[in-house]
């Protein structure tokens, strides 16, 4: 997680700018911002209308433009994982994503045993929103269900940085969600519904919430100005150069908690999709570690690194290919 925070004073001030990294060789994400104005956009389909597809051979989230609104969060399993749980809770999840996306209801056979939870119907009316749900798993996921041989050698643990306070509760997790819509309801009943489905597998161990666009009209050109000040969205590269390291920056809600010494529990939410960090993320903080400018103003808070399967066939579930393969 990146928090940012404009005053100089560094010691009192500063919140914190590393985040998230999915790794996976899946190309790059997509930079562009969805520009939100009411319920319609430029005079085409209602924003809530817009669905895009669960199915495909990328998982949906990480090509398609940016959304305005983005819930990320991970879950740890709980005292008996195996992989067949794992599975299970994965095809449970799949389907419900593929349910969401359409904007349609999550039905209560999916539930599993015990649980008492139910759909609220909240996001009833809403649309699928352009609703995304990328799922990822953590090194730790492999050793959980057994299968640490299998484990991708691109989730080798990233490097101490300068500056880096990295808070444990607010970092890894066996498994990894990135929810994002053009409503901010979609993504938070995206999640509650997760949590439903993994009752009696897995625990939300934390969770993130941001936004990555504003109505236009609302800065220079309609681009969203973030809490440091700059326009998000200006350095993010072309989705087709993927030669160039791709990132997404998300700044944390505009009413945020609040730290004891008043200072604002914000910032910034920095997420990369790369094929190998080792190669492209890890020598790029270096880089920035001897000689950014910014680094006086911040300090890294959180950050996690997650592999990202590949997209989903229909009948088929996220992973399933590691699982059953």
């Amino acid at each position: 997680m990146d928090s940012t925070d404009t005053a100089p004073d560094r010691a009192d001030r500063r919140l914190g700018r590393r985040a998230l990294l999915g790794a996976a060789g899946l190309g790059v994400i997509g930079a562009g911002t969805a520009a939100v104005a009411g319920l319609r956009t430029g005079g085409a389909e209602p924003v809530r209308a817009r669905t895009v597809a669960f199915h495909g051979r990328h998982q949906a989230g990480i090509l398609h433009p940016r959304q305005a609104h983005a819930r990320l969060a991970a879950f740890d399993f709980g005292a008996r994982p195996d992989r067949g749980r794992a599975a299970a809770l994965l095809l449970r999840w799949s389907t419900a994503a593929e349910r969401l996306t359409r904007g349609e209801p999550v039905g209560e056979e999916l539930s599993p045993p015990g649980s008492r939870a139910a759909d609220t119907g909240a996001a009833l009316g809403a649309g699928p929103a352009s609703l995304t749900l990328t799922f990822g798993l953590g090194a730790s996921f492999f050793d959980r269900v057994a299968m640490a041989p299998a484990r991708p050698e691109a989730l080798a643990p990233l490097p101490a940085f300068p500056d880096d306070q990295l808070d444990p509760a607010r970092s890894g997790g066996d498994l990894f969600v990135q929810i994002a819509a053009d409503d901010p309801l979609v993504t938070v009943h995206a999640l509650r519904t997760l949590q439903r489905l993994a009752h009696g597998e897995a625990a939300l161990r934390w969770t993130m919430a941001g936004f990555a666009s504003a109505p236009e009209g609302a800065s220079a050109g309609g681009a969203h100005r973030n809490l440091m000040g700059h326009l998000d969205g200006t350095a993010n590269p072309d989705p087709a150069d993927p030669a160039r390291l791709a990132r997404i920056v998300v700044s944390d809600p505009a009413a945020p908690a609040w730290r004891p010494d008043g200072a604002p529990d914000a910032g910034m939410l920095f997420l990369a999709w790369q094929s190998d960090p080792r190669t492209g993320f890890v020598p790029v903080q270096h880089r920035l570690a001897r000689g950014d400018a910014l680094a006086r103003y911040v300090v890294h808070e959180a950050s996690s690194l997650f592999v990202v399967p590949g997209g989903a066939a229909p009948g088929t579930y996220v992973g399933q290919a590691l699982l059953e393969g």
